[in-house]
């Protein structure tokens, strides 16, 4: 059994899909990083639009003034 717990503990670090109903505790750690790294990455899409939109918007200005 400790080296089954070990093995998914292991499994939570990596964020793999494991069978964890044996140990629901390592079930919800794994929720809830698969769900904050979603989240995480929703977060960073949005921040990677704003900076190009920024950009975008600053060439623009720069082009504006220009004329």
């Amino acid at each position: 059994m400790r080296g089954k717990t070990t093995k998914l503990i292991k499994a939570v670090s990596d964020l793999k899909a494991e069978d964890y109903s044996k140990e629901p505790e390592l079930n919800n750690i794994y929720e809830r990083l698969v769900k904050a790294r979603q989240e995480f990455a929703g977060v960073f899409e949005k921040n990677i639009k704003a900076v190009m939109e920024i950009s975008s918007l600053d060439l623009t200005m720069q082009h504006q003034t220009e004329k």
